[in-house]
């Protein structure tokens, strides 16, 4: 095998050892999706009952360029957010779109149940044996 293959191989394993690398990055930490009470973020309204709104009017934080056209985006964000939104709106990915901010007790009391009715049960007590990848007793 020539130098030149050898380096082909090498970087390819190297390429190869970074992307597992990033793999393995992005697989820690905790994820909260969409219709668990902990979960903050977009909220899609397609088949659900209308949602109570902290503000009737949707905030707009950057001025949308004449012509170009946003659908609101309805959001449920952590207290103190939608207060400031001009400092958290980045985090949303939403300066610059119209949004409604839904209050809390509708996404827990209406939303969650049902989310969970269309997507499954979703209230945690699924029919799992236990078999999980925790910690063994020594």
């Amino acid at each position: 095998m020539n130098s030149h293959s050898r380096l082909l191989r090498a970087l390819g394993a190297c390429t190869l050892a970074l992307a597992a690398g990033t793999a393995a990055a992005t697989d820690i930490g905790v994820s909260v999706s969409i219709g668990q009470p902990n979960f903050y973020g977009r909220i899609d309204l397609n088949n659900y009952p209308k949602p109570a709104l902290i503000y009737p009017q949707p905030v707009v934080i950057q001025p949308v360029p004449v012509g170009v056209y946003y659908a609101p985006m309805y959001l449920r964000v952590p207290p103190g957010h939608a207060k400031d939104w001009r400092k958290h709106c980045g985090k949303y990915d939403a300066c610059g779109r119209p949004v409604y901010f839904v209050k809390d007790d509708w996404y827990e009391k209406v939303y969650v149940p049902a989310y969970a009715e269309q997507h499954g049960n979703g209230n945690g007590k699924g029919k799992g044996k236990g078999h999980g990848k925790g910690k063994k007793d020594d």
